[in-house]
This record gives C-alpha cells, sequence and structure tokens, in this order.
C-alpha cells in the first residue's frame, strides 16, 4: 500500500503582508500627506514665529478640557451599553473612541468614526445591535444639547446674525422622527422571523427593535438625567478647551462665544 504525503511550499524569508496590514501602512501614508498638507497651508514660518508667544499655562488647560470632554462622551455610550445588559472598560471604550477619531479624518463627516466605532463595540460586547444603538443615542442626544446651546447662545451672545444651514434642521428633525418612531413603534417579532431570507431586513428589523428597548430604557429618570448630564458637561469641557486655546495664542475673544461656535461648527 502506497501512502502519498503532500506538502504545501514553506515560504522561505519572504514576508507575507496581510490586507490588515497593508490598509495600516495606507492609513498611516494619507496621514502623514495630510499632515504635509496642513503645515504648507498653515505657513510654517509664521507658525514658527507664533510658538515663542504661546502661553504653555493656556494650552495644558486646553488639553486637560479637551481629555476631560473626550471621557464623559465614553462615558454616555458605555453608561447606555450597561443599561441595556453589555459591559465593557472605559478604557476600551476611550481607545475605541480615539481610534473612530482618527477615521473621522478619511471618511465624510462624523460617519466614518461612527462606523467603526459600532464594529469595534459590536465586537468586544457580542451585539452589534446595541452598538449601533448606543452610538446612534449618543449622538442624538448630543445634537439635541448642541441645538440648545445654539438657540441660547446665538440670540444672548452673537455680535453677528448668524445663519444655520437648514440642513442641520432637516437631519435633526429626521432624527428626532427616527426616535420618536422608535420609542412608539414596536416591531412585532413575527416580522424578523418572516424576513430569514432577507438578511438586510432581518437586521434592519433586530436594530430597530434594540432601539425600541433602548429608548424605553432611557426613559427612567436615572439614565436620562445621567445622560444628558454628562453630555451637557462634556459641551462645556469642549468650550472651555477651546477658550483656553485661544487665550494661548494671546485671542482676544469671549468664552461665551464658543457657547454658540463650537455647536454651530
Amino acid at each position: 500500500m502506497r501512502t502519498t504525503l503532500s506538502l504545501a511550499p514553506v515560504p522561505t524569508g519572504a514576508h507575507q503582508v496581510t490586507r490588515q496590514q497593508l490598509f495600516l501602512w495606507i492609513r498611516a501614508g494619507v496621514g502623514l500627506l495630510l499632515c504635509l498638507v496642513l503645515v504648507w497651508l498653515v505657513q510654517p514660518s509664521e507658525f514658527v514665529d507664533l510658538l515663542p508667544h504661546i502661553r504653555v499655562e493656556w494650552v495644558l488647560l486646553s488639553v486637560l478640557g479637551y481629555s476631560l470632554a473626550i471621557v464623559m462622551n465614553v462615558a454616555v455610550v458605555r453608561h447606555i451599553l450597561q443599561s441595556m445588559g453589555r459591559a465593557i472598560q472605559l478604557a476600551t471604550m476611550i481607545g475605541i473612541h480615539l481610534q473612530a477619531v482618527f477615521f473621522n479624518y478619511f471618511l465624510p463627516t462624523n460617519f466614518g468614526g461612527d462606523i467603526y466605532k459600532v464594529l469595534a463595540i459590536g465586537r468586544r460586547i457580542d451585539s452589534s445591535s446595541s452598538a449601533v444603538v448606543g452610538v446612534v443615542l449618543q449622538r442624538s442626544v448630543s445634537l439635541v444639547i448642541a441645538l440648545g446651546l445654539i438657540a441660547v447662545g446665538v440670540p444672548a451672545f452673537s455680535p453677528a446674525s448668524v445663519e444655520v444651514a437648514g440642513s442641520t434642521a432637516v437631519v435633526s428633525l429626521t432624527l428626532a422622527t427616527l426616535l420618536i418612531l422608535a420609542a412608539v413603534v414596536r416591531i412585532p417579532k413575527s416580522f424578523t422571523r418572516r424576513a430569514r431570507g432577507h438578511r438586510w431586513v432581518k437586521r434592519v428589523l433586530e436594530r430597530w427593535g434594540a432601539l425600541f428597548l433602548a429608548v424605553h430604557e432611557l426613559r427612567r429618570p436615572s439614565t436620562v438625567i445621567a445622560t444628558v448630564s454628562l453630555l451637557f458637561t462634556s459641551q462645556m469641557f469642549n468650550v472651555v478647551a477651546a477658550f483656553a486655546m485661544a487665550r494661548s495664542l494671546s485671542l482676544d475673544v469671549g468664552w461665551q462665544n464658543f457657547i454658540y461656535i463650537l455647536p454651530v461648527s
């Protein structure tokens, strides 16, 4: 009886570059290119002349403000996930958030980072639906708070009339409508079972159901107060950070102007 042994060829010294590694190098290369473009746009000579006049104590305050704002934002998503029974470490969430911010520089608007955030969180908590709900609710409540700051800040502090783009109102109304529908309309489980052969339809129905449960969970006073308080505090830390950075450059801009400038931007 003859036995044939087949051996796969073994690479000799050749390093196999995976698709993920290649994507990482492309991101790093594009990031370096963007940094070079940024340096070219700001005119390096003027920037170098400005460096001796920068007030370091205000820069440190600005960095502290932005750091605390990030922690507050991350804590909101973590709090929403915990309310749905999904535990995740705060340090892990901060790392995911910073990676998502990196993606925002490459994909259109902030949705690029949000997509990455949903995928990364979903892998760690084994529930992409809960990840979608956490990120969407955090974004939606943040938008409501931002609109409130604009409504108060523009009439009270703006030295000139500020015209807010119509797209802002459209996006806000769309999100508000979806949240209201999610809180009122519950998709029957029978619909999800019937959509067995339609993968994307089933996913949409499952996420809608998760959003319905999450919105009802957020109706608890303790959860609502914690979510709104953390996001409002995060917005205030962003105001402090932007004002401190302006002061570090000796710019004569009142802190109250950043109350509406940051939400509008």
